[in-house]
């Protein structure tokens, strides 16, 4: 991988790599990784964004959900948690779940539901989170797609010579939509007595804190952790990780901010936004 330019895959497939699928996928606009559509719909159905990740320090970072879906792999680990062996069951897409007001409470990214007699006895739920960029993908990708042989490789001269920012996974901003996630679906779940897979790469997990296992027995939540590993001219998706923990764990290990313990540092903080600005007064 090249630390001058942010993209790694695009559709599915290195962006070095002119194998006549690689190729294929690129012309075609395709993605490999079992969407709804043979087609990418990333961004704009009509002009999507292929771009499967990101490069940060030597590791393809995962920006698109679909990437997870290579092979089906997070769906049948998930099952070994949530089901007996031998159980059949289905895999539902997007369902949108709602509370006993009938409020949406969220999209479910997948329900596994398992089968008997052609009825559903039971199910678990499946939460995947890719990582959100800051700055601008689309421009790389652009200038990659109008030729990918001869597209420069060295994008941060680029970002210097015209300015903007360098694409970089926004990590506060991921941990932030994944503790909304669980705290609303998963809690809800939690109190039917249903079991939930959340789904993360390495350096995903790498940037949170750490999380509290439990023995498998006393789990309602499985965390699954995945990486790309480069296998010849493809990049493979890989479980690096298993970990068992509980919902109310979870929502512990997971609360970034702590309350000072005075407001001491708050109003320096005031004192000195104060003293720059021109702020208007008033008398009550």
């Amino acid at each position: 991988m090249n630390a001058d330019n942010p993209l790694v895959e695009v559709f599915g497939y290195a962006i070095d790599d002119f194998s006549e699928e690689a190729v294929q996928h690129r012309e075609e606009k395709l993605c490999p990784f079992n969407n709804k559509s043979q087609y990418c719909t990333k961004d704009k159905k009509s002009d999507p964004l292929g771009a499967c990740n990101v490069h940060q320090r030597g590791n393809a970072v995962i920006t698109c959900p679909q990437r997870f879906t290579e092979d089906w792999t997070i769906v049948r680990d998930s099952a070994a948690f949530f089901f007996e062996n031998g159980s059949t069951y289905h895999v539902l897409r997007e369902y949108q779940m709602r509370d006993a007001d009938n409020e949406v409470v969220g999209n479910i990214d997948f329900v596994l539901v398992k089968v008997e007699d052609d009825s559903i006895v039971d199910f678990g739920t499946i939460e995947v989170q890719s990582v959100y960029i800051s700055g601008n993908m689309r421009r790389p990708f652009e200038h990659y797609m109008d030729d990918p042989e001869q597209a420069s490789r060295d994008w941060r001269s680029r970002v210097s010579e015209r300015g903007g920012y360098y694409p970089t996974p926004d990590w506060r901003s991921s941990h932030k939509r994944l503790f909304r996630q669980i705290n609303s679906k998963g809690t809800l779940l939690a109190e039917l007595g249903k079991k939930q897979a959340v789904v993360i790469q390495q350096p995903f997990y790498d940037s949170m804190p750490d999380l509290t296992r439990v023995p498998i027995e006393d789990a309602n939540m499985v965390w699954l952790i995945y990486d790309l590993v480069r296998e010849d001219e493809r990049h493979r998706l890989t479980k690096v990780d298993t970990i068992h923990t509980r919902v109310e764990h979870t929502l512990t290990d997971l609360q970034y901010f702590e309350t000072p313990e005075d407001d001491s540092d708050i109003r320096a903080a005031l004192q000195r936004k104060l003293a720059r600005d021109d702020s208007p007064i008033f008398t009550l």
